[in-house]
């Protein structure tokens, strides 16, 4: 598999990076980025989704949200508990 650039090492820890994340409060890990973000439902490409809490966050308040992660070897690995 090509090294996608910048994600050198990401894989080995994110296992640790879910664990470490999933239980966030995305009001609260995300309050710098939120007064950036249409109250109308938008488009949104989460590039780096991870598990996907982010865009499932955002489909939730109504957004039209494309989650993409570029480490194939991780996408589907873990089940997530948030509803799309």
């Amino acid at each position: 598999m090509t090294q996608v650039p910048g994600t050198r090492g990401y894989e080995d820890r994110f296992d640790a990076f879910i664990a470490a994340t999933g239980s966030l409060d995305f009001e609260t890990a995300n309050a710098p980025f939120l007064p950036y973000l249409s109250a109308r439902p938008a488009r949104v490409l989460d590039v780096g989704a991870g598990a996907g809490q982010n865009a499932a966050a955002l489909a939730a308040r109504g957004h039209a949200v494309v989650a993409v992660e570029p480490l194939p070897v991780r996408v589907g690995r873990h089940a997530t508990p948030w509803a799309w």
